[in-house]
């Protein structure tokens, strides 16, 4: 049993085509997959990767939860096994279900739908609690992990936490652009830093994943709205909303939606080209020590709204440094503290548009609208 924390998730939302593609998804650094069967873990074991299972975890009143234990104990000493998943988006799916509308407003429903509503949301965390005693009963140890809708209520999220040790969220803001404003839609870029701060707020204790898009909306919408236009992530997208989450307290990230596409996928190309750069790094993810720097935005040119996010880690003696320019303008920040003999060793992990500029207590590094810029000390 691999323990939380002792890898940094990386993870697709299916399984590898054929060996080309188990070879190129292995290299890049994904570790992490969705297995429905013994058969499926062996193939993931295999690769030398690890899978999830979706478990059938929130029991009902009448469940006896024999298909559960039966489901836990059939898998549960698989050596590819992390992780056990309860019901994607449960509390949204439920709310969903009783008040029939895809916005969960509950609140402003009939009396009569919010009083069901309540009483099936009981019911929910009722189940999840006998769910989950069976699953640590049988398999002690082996972390449980819940993926919820960016827009569920976080009362009921927070009612559930008990239960589980890791919590997700997803978010897909790459949308065609469309003159219709009935079908528009908010969702940008930056809002994964205010979703992964609105989770990682009710779940403080709890290990935060972030599930992102791996798909262009026209794929899922193509039978309601036919003329969807186009629009996946570039590798620009993919980046930022990488760093932007785990800059924000993402300890894993997942991607969601290839199993709508087909192959060949130029965009797993630009997916998978981050996904190795996220790997190349992740003895640095891992790592909790931060140095003493001091990280801010020169405000002489524009006043930051959202700002450059950044976090620094240190492993293996040297010093890791990612800043996010959150802001879809130029920020210029400026970093300080860093000793004089160790200014010059600093170098970007990457490419980057332009190089930081030594000063005489550390340096700036000019930043392009929502650009990421990676720094390494020296050795």
């Amino acid at each position: 049993m691999m323990a939380i924390g002792t890898c940094f998730p990386l993870g697709m939302y299916e399984l590898p085509r054929n060996e080309e593609e188990w070879a190129h998804w292995k290299s890049a650094g994904i570790n992490l997959l969705p297995c429905a069967s013994r058969e499926d873990l062996d193939s993931v074991h295999r690769h030398g990767m690890k899978g999830w299972v979706s478990l059938p975890m929130v029991l009902r009143e009448d469940d006896d939860g024999a298909a559960l234990r039966a489901a836990v104990s059939a898998l549960k000493d698989h050596p590819a096994l992390y992780v056990w998943e309860a019901p994607d988006e449960i509390i949204w799916n439920t709310n969903r279900r009783v008040t029939g509308v895809l916005a969960s407003f509950w609140w402003d429903q009939p009396e009569r739908m919010r009083k069901e509503l309540a009483q099936e949301y009981d019911a929910l965390v009722r189940g999840l609690e006998r769910g989950s005693a069976i699953v640590r009963s049988l398999d002690p140890g082996r972390p449980i992990w819940l993926n919820e809708a960016a827009r569920s209520d976080m009362e009921i999220v927070s009612r559930c936490l008990p239960f589980l040790d890791i919590i997700s969220t997803d978010f897909y803001p790459v949308l065609p652009q469309t003159p219709d404003p009935r079908r528009a839609r908010i969702r940008t870029h930056d809002m994964i830093a205010l979703l992964c701060d609105r989770f990682r707020a009710t779940a403080p204790d709890h290990e935060f994943w972030f599930v992102q898009q791996a798909f262009s909306w026209h794929r899922l919408e193509r039978k309601r709205h036919p003329d969807v236009p186009i629009a996946y992530p570039t590798r620009c997208d993919y980046r930022f909303m990488a760093w932007q989450a785990i800059a924000h307290g993402a300890r894993g990230l997942l991607w969601y939606g290839s199993a709508h596409e087909d192959r060949p996928a130029p965009f797993l190309d630009d997916l998978m080209a981050v996904v190795r750069e996220l790997s190349e790094l992740s003895p640095f993810l891992l790592s909790e020590h931060a140095p003493v720097l001091e990280v801010r935005v020169d405000t002489k040119q524009y006043p930051p709204t959202r700002g450059v996010s950044c976090f620094m880690r240190e492993f293996g003696g040297r010093t890791f440094l990612a800043l996010v320019n959150e802001d879809p303008y130029e920020n210029d920040v400026l970093v300080t503290g860093v000793p004089g003999e160790e200014i010059t060793g600093w170098t970007a992990f990457g490419d980057s548009e332009r190089p930081h500029v030594p000063i005489d207590n550390g340096f700036v590094v000019p930043l392009s609208g929502r650009e990421v810029r990676l720094m390494m000390s020296a050795a």
